[in-house]
């Protein structure tokens, strides 16, 4: 086996870009086009997963679960927010502590539904603010889920986060999105104390879009990731 680049597959199919590299059977002929190398780049990454990413506002979230979903040949994006959205009257802001019970429930909804999908054999990615504090949620949610399961934790700079959900508001796709100072401050510092769970989190600070998603790539199989059953 050899490395060989498929960074032009995008032009092709509209896909997200790919900076990292394809594996290509050197047993047989180079790919003919772009096409066809990504293709084989997405039947090298299809055993299926269930990934939860999760982290404050502003760290990327939405960005990489579709950019890494993409990536695999039957998948599916849960957006947490969404279940937030879908909240008419009597909803309370998910940071005030009168909503416990409030973001307890959507947040089940949201693992219920990508259990399902990951149990028909989807490739699953949950992205939203679903931190460790909702572990045991998450494990009673999860529990009849045969595939492997993921916990990642994105986690750029306060500043970062901050400098992010501001510049996205330019973005009709986030127009509603977060942005206010004090909410993502005061989520930032509960994703800044993770105890045991430290070793979930990436610090994608530095790091541009196609970095953050090549590194999610490259690292969601690692045992840090995984998330135990018990």
């Amino acid at each position: 086996m050899r490395l060989e680049c498929a960074s032009r597959a995008r032009e092709d199919l509209s896909l997200p870009f790919c900076s990292h590299d394809v594996i290509v059977d050197t047993t047989r002929s180079e790919p003919s086009t772009c096409a066809e190398a990504w293709t084989l780049y997405i039947v090298a990454m299809s055993e299926p997963f269930l990934l939860v990413l999760t982290g404050p506002p502003g760290a990327g979230k939405s960005t990489m679960s579709r950019y890494v979903a993409a990536h695999f040949e039957r998948s599916a994006v849960i957006e947490g927010d969404f279940f937030w959205a879908s909240l008419v009257n009597g909803g309370i802001a998910p940071w005030e502590p009168a909503a416990a019970m409030q973001n307890e429930v959507l947040v089940r909804a949201a693992l219920h539904s990508a259990a399902l999908l990951a149990n028909a054999g989807f490739s699953t990615v949950l992205e939203g603010i679903i931190g460790p504090w909702f572990m045991d949620v998450i494990k009673e949610e999860f529990a009849n889920v045969e595939l492997p399961i993921v916990y990642m934790v994105l986690r750029p700079t306060l500043a970062t986060c901050l400098d992010r959900t501001h510049a996205r508001l330019a973005d009709p796709r986030h127009a509603n999105a977060l942005s206010d100072e004090g909410p993502v401050r005061h989520m930032h510092d509960q994703f800044s104390r993770l105890g045991l769970f430290e070793r979930h989190v990436l610090d994608t600070s530095e790091h541009t879009e196609m970095e953050t998603g090549a590194e999610i790539l490259r690292r969601y199989r690692e045992e840090d990731f995984a998330l135990s059953r018990v």
